[in-house]
């Protein structure tokens, strides 16, 4: 049986874990201004900031240093396609996919979507930009 496993980098993983952080961060941001222009709500920007800054630090210290796995994969065979994330897996026939969605908000996700199942969601930057083509060039067929 043919199969195509698409696996990021550890570097991939990192960068893509970073901007979902920074994209949370943004929208913290955003809120914090909103509540002040709307109810003179003043947030201190350092409560925000150094939390972040902190989890962010722990995140890329441990997944370089410690953690030995790949963060997400995706394995394709004829029967359908294996999502793993992290330790989880979760194994999908093609009669059982219902096609994919990108979300217009940052942080971009993408979302596969499963018959009488819980989506599939991941990061849009999960994988590489080749990843990415390969990826959804099966997706789109429906079928590898």
């Amino acid at each position: 049986m043919k199969e195509l496993a698409i696996i990021p980098t550890k570097y991939q993983s990192v960068f893509s874990g970073l901007y979902e952080r920074l994209s949370s961060l943004l929208w913290l941001f955003a809120i914090s201004i909103a509540a002040w222009f709307v109810f003179s709500i003043e947030i201190a920007s350092t409560s925000f900031l150094i939390p972040f800054l902190f989890f962010s630090i722990s995140y890329v210290i441990f997944f370089l240093f410690f953690y030995k796995g790949a963060s997400r994969r995706i394995i394709f065979n004829e029967e359908g396609f294996e999502f793993c994330s992290y330790e989880n897996k979760r194994f999908v026939k093609w009669s059982e996919y219902q096609g994919y969605k990108i979300t217009k908000f940052i942080p971009h996700q993408v979302k596969i979507k499963i018959q009488d199942r819980e989506s599939i969601v991941f990061g849009f930057y999960a994988f590489s930009s080749e990843q990415r083509k390969k990826l959804f060039s099966i997706l789109d067929a429906g079928e590898f």
